[in-house]
Parts: C-alpha cells; structure tokens; sequence
C-alpha cells in the first residue's frame, strides 16, 4: 500500500497523522517533526543494518530528519513500538532493572 492512502501516527508524539502528512517536507502539526522519516516508517527496526527491514534501502544517517526514500511506508503504530521507543529511556530503563 503506497503513503498516499495511509494513516498512522507520529513516532515522536503519537498523534493520528493522515496521508497528507507524509509528503517529504511535511511536519507533523502536533509537535514538529518531520513525518517522511525513518522512525516514521514501518520498515524502521533499530538493531539491524541501516536500521532498516528494506534491505536495498539507502543508508540514511540520521532517521529523524526526512528523506527522500522511495521505500518509506508509514507506520501504523500498531506492533511498532520499536519506532516510538526513545533508545535513551531504554537503556535507563535497563539499568533500572539492576539496581
């Protein structure tokens, strides 16, 4: 399913955004953020090369601004917890556990 007919939500606010939102320059009109990012994208998992499911995807160094990427796919939020985590918050989560 192609970003022009889907929804989802912001990765940083968790805001429902609609299919406009996504074009590559928009931001989301809750807090700010570029929406046509990689932690907006459903193929978005920290931990694996690029951070990225696609694997022919470009290498993008920073996932938080936007690009140009023709396979970003917004995130439904559904199961996609891994693009809302904040990586900092859990690693004082982590620490947490053992002290």
């Amino acid at each position: 399913m192609s970003s022009e007919n889907r929804q989802g939500i912001c990765w940083h606010c968790k805001q429902p955004l609609k299919a406009y939102d996504y074009q590559r320059e928009n931001r989301c009109p809750w807090c700010s953020k570029a929406t046509h990012c990689c932690r907006n994208c459903e193929y978005y998992k920290p931990g694996i090369a690029n951070s990225c499911r696609e694997p022919i995807a470009d290498h993008v160094n920073d996932k938080e601004r936007a690009n140009f990427c023709d396979y970003f796919s917004p995130a439904s939020g559904a199961g996609h917890s891994s693009a809302t985590a904040d990586p900092e918050q859990l690693l004082l989560d982590a620490e947490d556990l053992f002290t």
